[in-house]
C-alpha cells in the first residue's frame, strides 16, 4: 500500500503547478521523488479548481508504473517465474494492453 502525501499548488514563472511527492515505496518506479503538472494558468484560484483532476492524473501515471515495474523488475515474481520456466528467449504474441494493466491475450 501506497503512503499518498498531499499536492500543493506552487508558481514557477507566470503559471501555477500542481505539484505531488512520490510515495517512497514508489520512487524506483517513477524515477523520482515529486511529479509536477501544470495548470495552464496564472491565476492561484483557477489552479486551486484544477488540483483535484490534476492529482487523480499523477497518482494513476505513478499507479501504472508501480504495475510496470512490478511486471519487469528483475526480482519480481513475473521474471522470476520466466528464468525458472526457461521462457527468457520466448517471444510473446500477446501485447501488453495499458487499458487493463496486463496482456491482453488474443484468440488465434
Amino acid at each position: 500500500m501506497l503512503n499518498w502525501h498531499a499536492t500543493r499548488v506552487s508558481r514557477r514563472g507566470q503559471k501555477y503547478y500542481v505539484v505531488l511527492t512520490v510515495p517512497k515505496e514508489a520512487r524506483a518506479a517513477v524515477g523520482g521523488t515529486q511529479l509536477r503538472m501544470s495548470t495552464g494558468t496564472s491565476d492561484l484560484k483557477e489552479a486551486e479548481k484544477k488540483r483535484c483532476d490534476l492529482e487523480l492524473q499523477m497518482r494513476q501515471q505513478i499507479l501504472r508504473k508501480v504495475q510496470e515495474n512490478r511486471l519487469s523488475a528483475r526480482d519480481s515474481a513475473f521474471q522470476t517465474a520466466v528464468r525458472e520456466l526457461g521462457l527468457s528467449d520466448v517471444s510473446y504474441l500477446f501485447p501488453y494492453c495499458q487499458k487493463i494493466g496486463n496482456v491482453a491475450p488474443q484468440t488465434m
